[in-house]
């Protein structure tokens, strides 16, 4: 039998930090909060790595994403740090309600109806077994399409400060865990790493 061998948390926090001395990454800094987080997560397989850093490329570049503009945080005790939005396969269902809204919107409906009618026409009296996966396919994927192509996709945040010109990156953070607790963190573990950011 063989057994596959699980990569140490170590080991892709050195990949990472050699990672991210990459040219497109010349204007930034990383926390070791931020890569022990990346780090941890694609050792445990809860993140994808590429696509944290696919959106903190677009930040870097100042180009499109496929996420949510970047923005700044508003509300004490986060207010004067920026956020951009990540995402990953796991986070699909949630743009898909994202996007189709509550039920009583009739988005949905509309689009299968128009769906349905361009390959079967108009005059349908009953749904065939083959018409289900128009309906899949445009509950799914013409969602997460239509989403992804204006950059509008959702996720958890990468959370990050600029200081004369360069990014500071700080640490990922859900939405979930509350402004108070990922304040505490980027004070109690970012802080001492980049003092001058407070």
């Amino acid at each position: 039998m063989i057994q596959e061998t699980k990569p140490d948390v170590e080991w892709y926090k050195k990949y990472f930090e050699e990672k991210v001395e990459l040219p497109q990454f010349d204007n930034a800094q990383f926390s070791a909060v931020i890569i022990s987080q990346v780090a941890e997560g694609t050792v445990s397989r809860m993140l994808h790595s590429g696509m944290v850093f696919d959106e903190i490329n677009s930040i870097c570049t100042q180009k499109k994403g496929r996420t949510k503009e970047a923005r700044l945080f508003k509300r004490e005790p986060l207010k004067g740090l920026h956020y951009k939005h990540w995402t990953q396969p796991s986070m699909i269902p949630k743009n898909i309600v994202n996007h189709w809204g509550d039920s009583s919107s009739n988005k949905f409906s509309s689009a299968v109806k128009v769906g349905i009618e361009s390959r079967y026409g108009k005059n349908i009296k009953y749904l065939e077994p083959e018409m289900a996966g128009i309906i899949a396919h445009t509950a799914v994927m013409g969602a997460y399409q239509d989403r992804s192509s204006k950059s509008k996709l959702t996720g958890e945040w990468i959370i990050y400060k600029i200081f004369n010109g360069k990014y500071y990156f700080l640490t990922l953070a859900g939405h979930l865990e509350g402004d108070e607790a990922i304040y505490d963190r980027i004070i109690k573990l970012c802080a001492p790493e980049f003092p001058f950011l407070f």
